[in-house]
């Protein structure tokens, strides 16, 4: 009894205790240190049918015996996990075991997979279709990481727009696997950390990114670890990381979050969408594209409707005052109101984040497509040549009207 209430409570000494028990003081003190260390719990993690008994003891036992210190600051609950839709049984069948499972796939597949498709107390659903699916993208990833390795560091230089954008998804995809693990959103988590983070990398490859790839990977394989850590390793340690294990967990630095970039990138995709779109209704094969920007009174006009959204007060009558007392704008008086309907409707599902970037972000629509010139050429074969709709020299589709904000209008020869 001594010995219990000195080691968990903290009753008396180490030495009374020695002497009344006879017991070793290196070994009271050792138990006491480990006692201490692991106390209190900071996350049980237990199946949802040991609810009812195990964990509601749990939680009796500490509560009689431990100070409120010592008392678990955290229960996970998990679901179970069925193999192919049907719940396994150690005696009946189907059964999957956990040996069998690495012994395929290794350890880190069946991690990723099951943390991919079910959170919380919900079930897993073992099937190997989609397992196979999941090994063949973590196969890219392992490919795509010593491909980055194997081609050196980068060229110093200064950074472009797609730089810049890979940089700040990276900082948004740390955020949010950070935000989720917090609350134990592993499926969110790994959402983040590897699928979204595996599409951005993708699309920074194809528009030729190449400076930031290896700081990437170094963020990435950090970001990863708690999922699928043996791979981690292996791969921390061809970049020359000693434990990615000891390494810190990503932060976010949110000086790297650069929202004109991704306003650039947003409208580079989305035009590239629209082009390849025309090609396939218009069935030819095309030898220019032309790209018209929209006018200023138009950039201006869905300004002004964006602050007035934000302080609430978005409607026609209200929008069209202000509009009608600038001189500027007052020149395109027989437009305005038909432009101005359709961004009041526009902006009812905008996304919060892209109203920020739309009304405080410098952007020059022209300047960024022309950054993206050689890669739209690339894309859909031919020239491209863009045009502001306040400067169309050349536009015999009477098309550079038609161009909205962050939406070009395209003429196609």
């Amino acid at each position: 009894k001594e010995f219990f209430n000195y080691v968990l409570l903290g009753e008396g000494t180490a030495e009374s205790t020695a002497e009344t028990t006879g017991i070793s003081i290196d070994i009271i003190n050792s138990v006491r240190a480990d006692f201490l260390y692991w106390y209190p719990v900071d996350l049980r993690s237990s199946g949802k049918d040991l609810i009812p008994n195990h964990l509601l003891f749990f939680l009796f036992h500490h509560t009689a015996i431990f100070p409120e210190q010592h008392l678990p600051k955290c229960i996970a609950i998990n679901g179970f996990v069925s193999l192919e839709g049907e719940k396994m049984s150690k005696s009946k069948g189907p059964i999957l075991t956990m040996k069998s499972a690495v012994n395929k796939y290794g350890a880190d597949i069946p991690r990723l997979y099951i943390l991919s498709t079910s959170e919380h107390v919900q079930d897993a659903d073992w099937r190997n279709a989609d397992v196979e699916s999941t090994r063949k993208q973590f196969e890219r990833f392992y490919k795509t990481a010593y491909d980055i390795i194997a081609s050196g560091d980068p060229n110093a230089g200064d950074l472009k727009l797609i730089d810049r954008w890979m940089l700040s998804k990276l900082q948004y995809r740390i955020k949010e696997t950070t935000d989720a693990l917090d609350k134990m959103q592993t499926r969110l988590s790994v959402q983040n950390a590897f699928y979204l983070l595996m599409n951005d990398m993708k699309w920074y490859e194809r528009r030729g990114g190449s400076a930031v790839k290896k700081q990437v990977l170094d963020t990435w394989i950090r970001l990863m670890a708690p999922f699928t850590p043996h791979l981690c390793e292996e791969i921390g340690a061809e970049l020359g990381v000693d434990y990615i294990s000891l390494s810190g967990f990503p932060v976010a630095d949110d000086s790297l979050i650069d929202r004109g970039a991704e306003l650039a990138e947003e409208i580079t995709g989305n035009t590239l969408l629209d082009i390849e779109e025309i090609i396939r209704l218009i069935k030819i094969e095309p030898k220019k594209v032309v790209l018209y920007t929209a006018a200023s009174w138009k950039q201006a006009v869905l300004k002004k409707a964006i602050a007035m959204k934000k302080d609430g007060g978005l409607e026609m009558s209200s929008l069209m005052k202000p509009l009608m007392a600038d001189p500027d704008l007052r020149k395109h008086a027989k437009d305005i109101p038909k432009f101005a309907q359709k961004v009041i409707t526009d902006i009812q599902g905008m996304d919060a984040g892209l109203m920020d970037s739309l009304l405080e972000v410098e952007f020059d629509e022209v300047s960024v497509l022309n950054e993206a010139k050689d890669f739209l050429r690339r894309e859909v074969n031919c020239d491209i040549e863009i045009y502001s709709a306040d400067a169309a020299e050349y536009d015999p589709g009477k098309k550079s009207g038609m161009a909205v904000p962050m939406r070009p209008a395209i003429y196609i020869e």
